[in-house]
């Protein structure tokens, strides 16, 4: 490595230390700004409801924070404690070598070791950009579909910003050798895609893996999860038009019947809607691989109607004492269990979960609970 590239690495690095170290001031001012307002807020209810009505209040808080908090706070410091135990100094080879176990090939299809290597980093590894192929275009459209969050008097200042951001990348020295390696290995894949147009590249279902399926293999397994008749039928036609009108009556009676705004109605009734998308993850940990169907609903007529009605209800019905979030959770709530010798620990797994809960149990669940969800939700239970 020449002189020059030494110091520029060099550079980096702490320029890579000092981000970081400001991103932490930045984060920890931001924490103790929020823990001050809520020391002030908790003052306000203090002063103004009954003790019996506060501490209920706060109890209840507690009840659906905590979980959360804890959860958030092991992955973190797990996370952390990864970190480091695995720091290491970038060498040339970006690529980890003992990490064979990251890629299932479920082909016949013999794949060369360069596109194994760019298969294994998985669909969230950062990939090296040429200064020259930079998309300016979509940075700026993206860049602008987002700058309606931010005050208006400040629009001008980020726009310079990150005007100033692009330019300083595209001024940069050119990639270090080994972003060129993986840039080099990245284009011997897409060669190879684009010559193996029978085969699918997909996630696993579990384990962060990438899976090597044949088209056929997939389809077929997709086909055998879709033809159950008790989950789902095959219509004569689609169906998004008829949903989306449907979405915009409902939502025009609630309007006139005074239970939510013009302004909720046209954020709840989407237009220009697309049908949902179904794909299939390989479920690599069950044998002959079955897949795990999963439905793109972003884009369909009935998104934002449901994500209101989730949000009225998931976030005000107080969860029971025996909820587990996730599986960061339940290690902490069984950390300090000690069975007795005759006892062991049993996982039950629900199959297709969403699809097999019936309708009336989710109803009759919402009626048990319509006391805690009555001041809540602006639409009456009849119409829920």
């Amino acid at each position: 490595m020449s002189k020059s590239r030494s110091v520029y690495t060099h550079n980096v690095y702490k320029f890579q230390r000092s981000l970081l170290n400001l991103e932490i001031s930045d984060a920890h001012a931001t924490i103790v700004k929020y823990q001050n307002i809520l020391l002030s807020l908790e003052n306000d209810i203090l002063i103004e409801l009954p003790v019996e009505v506060s501490k209920k209040f706060f109890d209840t808080q507690y009840l659906k924070l905590e979980p959360a908090f804890n959860a958030y706070k092991t992955a973190n410091i797990n996370k952390l404690a990864s970190l480091i135990n695995n720091k290491k100094r970038l060498n040339f080879n970006t690529i980890d070598p003992t990490s064979e176990n990251w890629l299932v090939n479920l082909s016949s299809t013999d794949i060369p070791v360069n596109v194994i290597d760019v298969l294994k980093m998985g669909p969230k590894y950062g990939i090296p950009f040429k200064n020259n192929r930079i998309p300016t275009n979509k940075l700026i459209s993206d860049f602008e579909s987002k700058i309606s969050c931010i005050p208006s008097h400040s629009r001008n200042t980020a726009r310079q910003d990150f005007t100033n951001t692009i330019k300083k990348f595209i001024n940069t020295p050119a990639p270090l050798n080994a972003d060129k390696n993986v840039l080099h290995k990245i284009k011997e894949t897409k060669i190879f895609q684009n010559n193996n147009q029978d085969l699918l590249f997909l996630k696993a279902d579990k384990g962060n893996k990438t899976v090597v399926m044949n088209k056929l293999m997939y389809e077929s397994e997709m086909l055998q999860q879709l033809s159950n008749n008790n989950s789902y039928k095959v219509v004569r036609y689609d169906l998004t038009s008829t949903l989306q009108q449907e979405v915009k009556k409902l939502t025009t009676d609630w309007v006139n019947s005074k239970f939510i705004s013009n302004q909720l109605r046209r954020q709840i009734a989407k237009t220009d809607c697309l049908p949902p998308r179904a794909y299939g993850l390989p479920k690599i940990h069950k044998p002959d691989t079955p897949v795990r169907i999963i439905v793109f609903f972003t884009d369909s007529p009935t998104i934002n109607l449901a994500r209101f009605l989730s949000k009225c209800i998931g976030n005000n019905i107080i969860p029971p004492l025996s909820r587990i979030r996730d599986s960061f959770a339940l290690v902490n709530a069984i950390s300090d269990l000690r069975l007795p010798a005759d006892y062991i620990l049993v996982s039950l797994d629900v199959i297709s979960l969403f699809t097999n809960v019936p309708q009336d149990l989710a109803i009759n669940a919402v009626k048990q609970r319509w006391h805690q969800l009555v001041d809540k939700i602006p639409v009456p239970l009849n119409e829920l």
